[in-house]
């Protein structure tokens, strides 16, 4: 399934202005705004005066920069899963030792 851009009056086809790319996106304008703000990683757009375009294809590369495999609560469980085996193994070596 391919997503279609919704195109506005203002921006080319294969630009999208920022409440486009939240519609797009799925996303409110303020998370586009932090997007676009990030220092680490900013969204890559072009100003022009007062008006902020995004390439589509920037976008989306940028968003696979940002993909994430498996959910993070399946990766919180994982964590406390090998927590509790090691604190286990260690009471077994200590019982052991005694």
């Amino acid at each position: 399934m391919t997503l279609t851009p919704p195109i506005t009056e203002n921006a080319s086809p294969g630009y999208l202005s920022r409440k486009a790319l939240a519609l797009y996106a799925g996303v409110s304008l303020r998370t586009v705004a932090n997007w676009l703000a990030d220092h680490v990683r900013p969204l890559p757009s072009y100003r022009f005066g007062d008006r902020v375009v995004i390439k589509r294809t920037d976008f989306e590369i940028w968003a696979l920069g940002h993909r994430q495999v498996g959910s993070t609560l399946e990766a919180k469980i994982d964590r406390k899963r090998m927590r509790v085996k090691k604190m286990v193994v260690r009471k077994l070596v200590r019982r052991r030792a005694a």
